[in-house]
């Protein structure tokens, strides 16, 4: 049985009193450590409402600093929104092709890559949309996981469950959310 936790850059960083470093201290006791590698969301420039996640910039140095630190996998989050138009193609390319190249450089350097789609409940979609708008998510991240090379068999996928928004009078059966979050 083998556990993680994911860390930020100054946890990782840590030592105990004796200058033994945070992560091989987990080793010891089974516990991998992961890495956030993502540098958050930040608006998508020409989509009104719409954000990209950022943090590409220096990421190849970044992992082996992480690696020799003693990581053994990494998150990256995107974020899509649900409205008029959204996520709009052009978001979704734009953080597929970010989630693919974070996914290959981590595989290059030697960390399990963890992508986390989190499609936003806020709204007053319902679950039919809701449902729709993952699908097109997921299709679109795994071609450009696929033309980016990445082993799917070596990633982690988070997905976000398919639900109608918070604000959508007619919600749906929990039953119904388990059966259309795995038909996605």
């Amino acid at each position: 049985h083998i556990s993680g936790i994911l860390m930020f850059d100054e946890t990782i960083r840590q030592t105990s009193a004796s200058g033994t470093p945070l992560a091989k201290l987990q080793a010891n006791q089974h516990i991998r450590a992961g890495i956030k590698l993502d540098a958050g969301v930040r608006p998508l420039a020409g989509f009104p409402g719409e954000v990209i996640t950022e943090g590409l910039d220096g990421l190849r140095q970044r992992i082996a600093e992480y690696v020799a630190l003693g990581a053994s996998f990494a998150k990256w989050r995107a974020v899509f929104h649900i409205g008029d138009g959204m996520p709009s193609d052009g978001c979704l390319a734009a953080n597929a092709h970010a989630i693919a190249r974070y996914a290959a450089l981590c595989q290059e350097g030697g960390l399990v890559p963890l992508i986390e789609t989190e499609v936003c409940m806020d709204g007053g979609h319902d679950i039919e949309t809701c449902e729709e708008a993952t699908m097109r998510t997921l299709a679109r991240l795994f071609a450009a996981l696929s033309e980016q090379r990445v082993a799917l068999e070596a990633i982690l996928l988070r997905p976000s469950m398919v639900l109608a928004g918070r604000q959508c009078p007619r919600q749906a059966r929990v039953y119904d959310v388990a059966e259309r979050t795995l038909r996605c």
